[in-house]
């Protein structure tokens, strides 16, 4: 009888231990399981970017001036009366081209005498070569002789140079502004006769700051655009020069560009 009890309590302690194991796993899986796979399932939306490498533009912006390489007010060297005047107002004239011409026949007769004056002096200096090869005269004679044949030819040259200023000729070539004399107006060497500006090439001078040095160097080619034309067209010139120095002022470093083509201001 003791024996019956006992395999019956066993029987109860194996049942409840078995029942328990049920009942908590049970639990666990309706807690993890379906749950847990129906939020793994679910489509998840995101956003996403396709990289392609593109090169990376460092471009720097300033602002600048545009000029002529060259611009001169036309002045005379020599005083003297205008007798021709040989441009047009406006024009393009080359380099070389005949622009004014002085009264230069003071200069024309100070060169015929000087000339005339050579001639006698370079006889005479023969003659006196000849004497001094029979011993007729000192060598102290001939070397004056020949001191005054330099002489005249010394002023003959000067007077060639002054006579050549009073051909005012075009430097370069370029286009001529409005004249400010007439034939028979007196000019000397304060007078402004016209200007005169070289319009291609022109340069482009900008300025930028000191922590580009690196990037500019001759030869560099940069893009500008002019507000008095069309601030939208762009054009291209060179770099040909670059301020060796920084300013102490502002930091930054002016360099020049060299723009070859034509633009109307």
């Amino acid at each position: 009888m003791k024996k019956i009890q006992a395999w019956i309590i066993i029987v109860i302690v194996i049942a409840l231990l078995i029942g328990s194991k049920f009942l908590f796993f049970a639990k666990k899986e309706d807690k993890t399981g379906p749950a847990s796979k129906t939020k793994t399932s679910m489509p998840v939306a995101v956003n996403y970017y396709v990289v392609a490498p593109e090169e990376l533009s460092n471009d720097i912006f300033t602002t600048g001036k545009i000029g002529a390489l060259n611009q001169i007010e036309i002045i005379s060297e020599v005083s003297g009366k205008v007798t021709a005047i040989y441009f047009k107002e406006g024009e393009t004239v080359t380099k070389g081209s005949a622009l004014i011409k002085l009264n230069d026949a003071d200069l024309q007769a100070q060169l015929l005498k000087s000339k005339t004056q050579s001639k006698l002096s370079e006889q005479k200096l023969d003659r006196l070569k000849k004497l001094m090869a029979v011993n007729g005269i000192s060598q102290e004679e001939l070397d004056i002789q020949e001191n005054e044949l330099n002489a005249f030819k010394a002023d003959q040259a000067f007077i060639t140079a002054q006579l050549a200023k009073t051909n005012i000729t075009a430097p370069f070539t370029g286009v001529i502004g409005l004249k400010n004399i007439s034939e028979g107006s007196f000019v000397n060497s304060s007078t402004a006769i016209a200007s005169l500006i070289q319009v291609t090439p022109l340069y482009v001078e900008f300025s930028v700051p000191e922590k580009y040095i690196s990037l500019f160097k001759k030869g560099l080619s940069v893009k500008f655009s002019n507000d008095n034309v069309d601030g939208t067209k762009t054009y291209s010139a060179t770099i040909y020069a670059i301020e060796p120095r920084i300013d102490e002022t502002t930091k930054t470093m002016k360099a020049r560009a060299r723009y070859n083509g034509n633009m109307t201001f």
